[in-house]
């Protein structure tokens, strides 16, 4: 039971920091998106 938890956690965190990393480049493409899209209401 230990074995499992430690190894899900493990797992886990990996998915974790792994998102993370795809989640900062994520972002700063979607804030590029937002600010186009606002950028756009401002104009009209």
């Amino acid at each position: 039971m230990t074995i499992a938890r430690e190894g899900a956690a493990g797992v886990a965190s990996a998915v974790a920091k792994s998102v993370k990393y795809q989640g900062r480049k994520a972002a700063r493409e979607g804030s590029e998106q937002r600010r186009q899209v606002i950028l756009d209401a401002a104009m009209r």
